[in-house]
C-alpha cells in the first residue's frame, strides 16, 4: 500500500503544506523553522526502513530529526484492525491479478476503499484515542528503551538538536452536534445554528493524548489531517487546519479535556 511507506507519508504532507492549510499553534519563529524544514523534506536523509532504528528522517544541516506514524479509528486492538486486514486482502488479490502483470510499476501506488467506512462499530472515537495513545507510547519508549529519543535518537545523532514526531491522522472529523439522515442518500446531514453550534474535536488541543509528548524529549509535533475535510463546515465558520505544527518545548496551559462520549463522526 502506498501509505505503508513513511517516505510517501511525508510526500503527501509536503504536498498539502501551505500557509492556508497550516496552523502554527504558537506562531513563533521555531514553528516557522519547522515548517521550512518540512517544505524542504527532499534534503532530509530517509532512514525509514523496516528494520532501521529511529528516527525515520534526519538532517545534520537542518539540525532536525523526527519519526512519523499513522493513527486510525478502526484498530480494535494492536493485532486486529478490520480495515487494515481488508486492505491486505485486497492488495493480495491485486498482486495476483492481471493488473500486476500489466502495470507492475503501479503496485506501490495502491490505495484501498474502506468497505467499513460507514460502520460506527468499527470507526469510532474510542478506537481512535486508544490507537493514538498506543502508537505514541511505542514511539516514545519500550521495555528495552524507556526513553527512545534520548537512548537511540540522541545517541545516533548527538549533533542534532531538534527532535519531533509527525502524526499522519487517517480519520475524519469528530464533532458534537445535531445530525439527521439525508432523505435521499441516507448519509448524515449536519445541522447547526447560532443556538446549537457544532463543537469539533481538535486533537492538537487534547491534553489526554498530547501531555505524554510534551513531557518527553520532543521539541515539536506535527499533526497532519488530510481527511478532515473543512469544506463540509464552511457554514460554521470553523477554521480547521489540515496541518498543525506545535512547539512542544514548553508546558501548555490551553489544553482541552474532552468528554469523548459526546462525539460522533461525519
Amino acid at each position: 500500500m502506498y501509505l505503508d511507506s513513511e517516505l510517501n507519508q511525508i510526500k503527501v504532507l509536503q504536498l498539502e503544506l501551505s500557509p492556508d492549510s497550516t496552523l502554527l499553534l504558537s506562531g513563533n519563529a521555531f514553528e516557522r523553522r519547522i515548517y521550512r524544514c518540512i517544505a524542504h523534506f527532499h534534503e532530509l536523509t530517509d532512514n525509514s526502513g523496516h528494520d532501521a532504528l529511529p528516527p525515520d528522517f534526519y538532517s545534520s544541516e537542518m539540525n532536525i530529526m523526527f519519526d512519523i506514524f499513522r493513527v486510525n479509528d478502526s484498530e480494535i486492538k494492536k493485532t486486529y484492525n478490520p480495515t487494515m486486514i481488508a486492505e491486505r486482502n485486497m492488495q493480495q488479490r491485486v498482486e495476483q491479478s492481471w493488473i500486476a502483470k500489466s502495470c507492475p510499476q503501479s503496485l506501490d501506488k495502491l490505495v484501498c476503499i474502506d468497505k467499513d467506512y460507514g460502520s460506527d462499530e468499527i470507526h469510532n472515537i474510542t478506537h481512535y484515542i486508544k490507537n493514538i495513545k498506543r502508537v505514541t507510547k511505542e514511539h516514545l519508549g519500550s521495555n528495552e528503551h524507556p526513553n527512545k529519543i534520548r537512548e537511540i535518537w540522541m545517541d545516533k545523532h548527538p549533533d542534532i538538536a531538534l527532535k519531533g514526531l509527525v502524526v499522519y491522522d487517517e480519520t475524519e472529523n469528530y464533532f458534537q452536534g445535531q445530525v439527521r439522515p439525508h432523505p435521499a442518500s441516507g448519509q448524515w446531514m449536519l445541522l447547526w445554528d447560532s443556538t446549537k453550534p457544532l463543537t469539533f474535536y481538535k486533537p492538537w488541543m487534547d491534553k489526554n493524548i498530547l501531555q505524554p509528548i510534551y513531557d518527553s524529549e520532543c521539541d515539536f509535533l506535527i499533526w497532519f489531517m488530510p481527511y478532515k475535510y473543512t469544506e463540509l463546515f464552511n457554514a460554521t465558520k470553523e477554521n480547521y487546519p489540515r496541518i498543525v505544527i506545535m512547539d512542544t518545548r514548553f508546558p501548555r496551559t490551553d489544553f482541552y479535556e474532552y468528554d469523548y462520549s459526546k462525539f460522533t463522526r461525519t
